[in-house]
C-alpha cells in the first residue's frame, strides 16, 4: 500500500513544508517575533520567534503526518480501504497546516485575513469533508466510530458510518453558516461543545443499533467483546481523550481577596500570590490593557494567568480576564502585576480599594 501511494505522501509532505521553503526565500520580510494566537476581537495576543513558526510548525506537522500515515498502513484491515479514504487522510493535514500557516502570515501582510474565524471554521468545514467520505469507509482499527459494537460486527459499521456521513455533513454545514453569520463572542464559548456533540452522536447511534441487534437476536454479547489486546488499546484511547478534553474545557479562574494588611490571588490551574499593601510602590489604572505574550502559564479564551511579556512593560506578571478592557498595573518591589476583574465596573470598584487601602496603610 506504502509503494502504491509513495506520489501522495512525496506531494503531501511538500505541501507541509512548503512554509518553510517561503520563509526561507523570504526570511528578510518576516519580523523578528510573529502573531500566533488571537483573541475574540481578532486583535494579537500571543507571540513567536519566526525561526519556530517558519521552520518548527511545519517540522512538527509533518512529524505528526507521517505518523498518521504509519499507523494507518501498519493496520492489516485497511489494505483493502476505500482509495478515498486514504487520500482524504493523505491531503486533510496538508491542507490545514497551510490555511493556519497562512493565518499566521497574513499578519505579515496587514492582517488581511481574518484569523479568528479562519481558525473556527476548519473545524466544522473538517466535518464535512469526512462526513462526505465517511459511509465509504471499511472496517479498521485507525479510521472511523471506532466502537466495539461496530469494530466486531459490519453490519453495525456500515449502518453507523453512513449515519454519521450524514450527520456531519449537514450539521457541519449549519455550523459553517453560524459562523460566518453569528458574532465571534457568541460562538467561541460552544465551539467545543458542539464538535463533542458530533463526535458522541454517531457513538450513541451504533450503540443504540448493537441493542436493537441484541434483542432481535442478530449479535450476542459474546460476539461483541474487546480481547485483552484491544482493551489496553481502548483504556489508552480513553484516557488520551479525556486528557484533551480537560485540556480544552478547563477554562481555569482566579479569585482576588482583599484583606487588612494584604490581598490574595487565588487561581485554578496556576499559582496563588500574596502581596502586601506595604510592597506596592504604585498604582495605576489604565483604560485599556496593552496586549502580551503569554511566557509562561496558563492561557485560555478568556482569561490568562502567569508571566508574560510586551514591549511597553517588558517582563510582568499577569492575572486577566480578556473580556475586559481596563485593567490595574501595580508596581510590587520593582516587578510589575496586571490585574482586572471580570467586567470593567468590578476592575473600577478593585481599584478604589486597593488605592484606599494602600493608602491607609
Amino acid at each position: 500500500m506504502t509503494k502504491k501511494y509513495r506520489l501522495h505522501l512525496l506531494l503531501s509532505g511538500l505541501i507541509i513544508i512548503l512554509p518553510m521553503m517561503i520563509g526561507t526565500i523570504l526570511w528578510r520580510n518576516f519580523p523578528e517575533k510573529m502573531v500566533t494566537h488571537w483573541n475574540l476581537k481578532g486583535q494579537a495576543d500571543g507571540f513567536m520567534g519566526k525561526g519556530f513558526i517558519i521552520y518548527g510548525i511545519p517540522m512538527i506537522s509533518l512529524v505528526l503526518h507521517f505518523l498518521v500515515i504509519i499507523f494507518t498502513m501498519k493496520d492489516r484491515k485497511n489494505r483493502k480501504q476505500s482509495e478515498k479514504i486514504i487520500l482524504m487522510l493523505f491531503w486533510m493535514l496538508p491542507v490545514v497546516s497551510l490555511a493556519v500557516w497562512a493565518g499566521i502570515c497574513s499578519t505579515v501582510w496587514g492582517n488581511s485575513i481574518d484569523t479568528v474565524k479562519l481558525t473556527l471554521i476548519i473545524i466544522p468545514i473538517m466535518f464535512v469533508i469526512i462526513g462526505n467520505y465517511m459511509p465509504k469507509c471499511k472496517q479498521n482499527y485507525t479510521i472511523g466510530i471506532r466502537v466495539v459494537w461496530a469494530l466486531k460486527n459490519e453490519e453495525n459499521w456500515n449502518k453507523t458510518h453512513r449515519f454519521a456521513g450524514r450527520f456531519w455533513v449537514f450539521s457541519g454545514s449549519i455550523f459553517t453558516i453560524l459562523i460566518l453569520l453569528v458574532p465571534l463572542d457568541n460562538m467561541v464559548p460552544v465551539l467545543g461543545f458542539i464538535s463533542l456533540f458530533l463526535a458522541l452522536i454517531p457513538v450513541l447511534y451504533s450503540y443504540l443499533y448493537y441493542k436493537k441487534q441484541l434483542k432481535e437476536g442478530r449479535v450476542t454479547k459474546e460476539e461483541i467483546r474487546y480481547s485483552s489486546k484491544e482493551k489496553k488499546i481502548s483504556i489508552i484511547v480513553t484516557i488520551f481523550i479525556i486528557v484533551v478534553l480537560l485540556l480544552i474545557f478547563c477554562k481555569g479562574r482566579y479569585e482576588i481577596d482583599l484583606q487588612e494588611k494584604s490581598f490574595t490571588i487565588q487561581a485554578d490551574l496556576w499559582e496563588d500570590i500574596t502581596v502586601a499593601y506595604d510592597n506596592i510602590e504604585e498604582i495605576e489604572y489604565l483604560p485599556r490593557k496593552k496586549e502580551g505574550r503569554r511566557v509562561m502559564g496558563f492561557g485560555s479564551l478568556d482569561l490568562v494567568m502567569g508571566l508574560c511579556e510586551n514591549n511597553t512593560w517588558g517582563n510582568y506578571t499577569a492575572y486577566l480576564n480578556l473580556k475586559t478592557e481596563p485593567c490595574i498595573l501595580l508596581n510590587v518591589d520593582g516587578k510589575l502585576l496586571v490585574i482586572n476583574e471580570g467586567n470593567e465596573e468590578a476592575t473600577q470598584q478593585l481599584y478604589e480599594n486597593l488605592i484606599s487601602r494602600w493608602k491607609a496603610d
